[in-house]
């Protein structure tokens, strides 16, 4: 047996024992290495980046079974490769990624004054943005399939933060539905802790260039007293909300607080108490504290009363009031006879005009002798008769006795039902449905005819309940100082410009909370007591334009 190729010597090996059993030519290399192919090691990477946001580190962690009181399932992960300086976003879906990626690097590049050169990333989808990347001149890393060694800097990250965020709600046993806000007090405080990696330096101190502020850190899930609005209030309410610290906002001086009211700018810390670890409730039970309590977690001021000046809310609140031992339940009110003197800023108006009699209405100065129509032509005459003439219906008990009304509701109602709107299901036992009504409006051709009879669903947004029925609300609108600008440029241009109405568009948007919505008047049901359960934006939801929006602008991203 000739030993000439290294193979050889595994084969020797091999064969060792049964020499007349196994041969060289039977045993080929591949076979070998297919049978005791092992993993090989991972060398620690030496390489690091020179200045801050030169490379950043991404990643998604998540679904969560235990969905945040917010409603997210997931976090997105961003760490700095010069400063370790973390982010994190949270996530109801993967598909928010594109949007807040993009958001994130534009901010931070103004925000900082810096250029993003090379992002690293594992090979999900939701990380290609090449048009995106392409334009801002950045360099996309990913790592091999099934190595997350690759991008070990913020998968270790991941571990760091969960096992504070555990040791978090261990201690001050706040229910896992929280575990959202002691996330996100641990980056807070990982943000500002000094490391060796950073030769005892904070990120906080290597981003920012000065030491971090610590007079305001709290013990997460602490008792606090915040001291309530003085609206509202009499002179023997209680003047201290019962509460617990889950932590700071970005943007905004103050502490979230989960309280049973709202709101306050005062608060007061006993970091030695925890209130869950008294009567710990389970994760299942927080929606019901939510609507028998009207829970709420709000944002309080920094500055703080001094202790004394807390009130316990355990004690039952005053009923009554006892006088010469007896209970008073009415007083005479006290009128006052000092002289009222009109506000200064109304020196500059006529206010004169109020009669002694209740039920008329007169003035010195009738507009009906100052205004007139025999100064306009006959066209614009015809217009405002017109429109006078034509009256518009105030409720569906009305709109319903004509025909074009009811040709009207019943489009609108086909238009939603297109649209998978709502499904028709059952009233949940826990869930108060909203209401809504119908709104109507003409509308006019140039030649003062009448163009057609629209009629809205309109969802009555003023009964939603906060992180609840909605959360965010804000959406981007156009200035009507940019309008006229555009007005201004096109005339000067000579350009043409055209308008694009697109019927029904504003209903597209993805609604990602569960609300549930009283059946509209006019809408036939296959049984009754059945609610509807919206799966698109209505009109009059508080959620409605910031939903259109997100839609809108994620539409024209894939488009480019």
């Amino acid at each position: 047996m000739k030993l000439g190729h290294p193979f050889d010597k595994i084969l020797q090996l091999l064969v060792s024992d049964h020499l007349d059993i196994f041969s060289p030519s039977i045993i080929t290399c591949d076979a070998c290495a297919f049978a005791k192919q092992k993993c090989l090691k991972y060398f620690s990477s030496t390489s690091k980046s020179l200045q801050f946001f030169e490379l950043i580190h991404v990643d998604i962690w998540g679904p969560i079974f235990v969905s945040s009181i917010d409603g997210y399932k997931y976090f997105f992960t961003i760490v700095d490769d010069y400063s370790r300086f973390t982010w994190i976003l949270f996530l109801k879906n993967k598909t928010e990624v594109r949007s807040l990626l993009q958001d994130f690097i534009i901010l931070t590049e103004n925000q900082f004054s810096c250029k993003l050169k090379k992002i690293r990333s594992d090979n999900g989808k939701e990380f290609l943005l090449n048009d995106f990347y392409n334009n801002k001149g950045i360099f996309h890393e990913t790592s091999c399939v099934a190595t997350p060694q690759q991008n070990g800097i913020v998968e270790r990250k991941h571990q760091h933060l969960l096992n504070v965020c555990r040791a978090l709600l261990f201690q001050a046993k706040i229910p896992n539905i929280l575990w959202s806000y002691s996330l996100k007090l641990v980056v807070h405080l990982i943000n500002r802790l000094p490391t060796p990696f950073l030769s005892n330096q904070s990120p906080y101190e290597l981003v920012y260039s000065t030491k971090p502020e610590f007079s305001n850190l709290k013990v997460f899930g602490c008792l606090a007293y915040a001291s309530s609005a003085n609206t509202g209030r009499t002179k023997l309410d209680s003047r201290s909300l019962k509460c617990v610290f889950l932590g700071y906002k970005s943007g905004t001086k103050g502490y979230v607080l989960y309280d049973l009211h709202s709101k306050s700018i005062n608060v007061i810390f006993h970091e030695n108490i925890f209130p869950y670890s008294f009567s710990l409730p389970s994760d299942n039970s927080i929606a019901s504290i939510d609507d028998s309590h009207n829970c709420d977690i709000s944002m309080y001021a920094f500055p703080a009363l001094p202790v004394s000046h807390a009130t316990d809310l355990t004690t039952d609140p005053v009923t009554s009031i006892v006088y010469n031992n007896a209970e008073v339940t009415d007083l005479d009110l006290r009128t006052s006879h000092r002289v009222k003197n009109r506000p200064r800023y109304l020196d500059q108006y006529y206010c004169g005009a109020a009669s002694t009699s209740c039920s008329t209405f007169s003035t010195h100065y009738p507009m009906r002798s100052f205004i007139s129509y025999d100064n306009c032509s006959s066209d614009h005459t015809a217009f405002f008769h017109n429109i006078s003439a034509q009256a518009k219906p105030f409720s569906f008990k009305e709109a319903a006795q004509h025909d074009c009304w009811k040709q009207a509701m019943d489009a609108e109602l086909h238009a939603l039902d297109k649209n998978q709107t709502w499904t028709i299901v059952p009233p949940p036992s826990d869930i108060k449905p909203i209401g809504c009504r119908w709104v109507y409006k003409l509308k006019h051709k140039p030649d003062d005819t009448v163009d057609s009879f629209k009629a809205r669903l309109v969802a009555k947004g003023f009964t939603q309940t906060e992180r609840i029925d909605y959360f965010e609300t804000f959406s981007p609108v156009v200035k009507l100082t940019t309008v006229r600008i555009l007005l201004a440029l096109a005339s000067a241009s000579d350009w043409f410009i055209h308008q694009l109405d697109v019927d029904n568009a504003f209903l597209h948007g993805d609604l990602h909370e569960e609300i549930y919505m009283k059946p509209p008047p006019g809408l036939s049901l296959p049984q009754p007591n059945l609610v509807c359960k919206l799966n698109k934006s209505l009109y009059g939801l508080k959620q409605a334009c910031r939903n259109w929006n997100q839609k809108l602008t994620s539409e024209l991203l894939l488009l480019g």
